[in-house]
């Protein structure tokens, strides 16, 4: 598997990162193998899905969620971009 090399931080917007992304990525750098990328991810999934169910609950309470709603969002593809791609 080929590595990229880690920007020094005042390369981090030239990069492409922004100071969180480096952040991250300078965090995991030091992983040893799949298991520890399987971990992380493992990791990475319950915190995103905490953050989502706290983002359902907090529409919930504001009466912002309809059965139509939430049945609309089983259609739904937010991760690709309108007309392919990804």
């Amino acid at each position: 598997m080929p590595y990229a090399t880690i920007p020094t931080n005042g390369d981090v917007a030239r990069a492409g990162f922004t100071p969180a992304q480096y952040e991250v990525v300078n965090m995991v750098s030091c992983l040893r193998g799949d298991e520890d990328v399987a971990a992380l991810k493992a990791m990475l999934v319950r915190f995103i899905d905490s953050r989502l169910q706290d983002e359902l609950d907090r529409l919930d309470n504001a009466g912002a969620l309809s059965t139509a709603t939430i049945e609309s969002f089983a259609a739904s593809h937010y991760r690709t971009p309108a007309g392919g791609g990804g």
